[in-house]
């Protein structure tokens, strides 16, 4: 059986910021698709559309918040 319950959304992982964040990656590269049969594409920087430079490096923005509330890391 499963159990079924419901939770306060602040005890819950990140879901919302996360899903928004993978929202704004899939537009981004819908975007690059697009225009992928332009001889001279003008595509926008990346950042801020769910993805971020860190040490000159583009990597995924995963989230905001942690990835667990705090009273579960003790």
């Amino acid at each position: 059986m499963l159990k079924t319950t419901t939770r306060a959304e602040k005890q819950m992982p990140p879901n919302h910021h996360s899903l928004v964040k993978h929202i704004k990656r899939a537009n981004f590269q819908g975007r690059i698709y697009k225009k992928s049969l332009q001889q001279c594409q003008d595509l926008p920087s990346p950042v801020g559309s769910g993805w971020k430079i860190e040490n000159g490096t583009l990597i995924i923005d995963w989230m905001d918040l942690p990835p667990a509330p705090t009273v579960f890391w003790n």
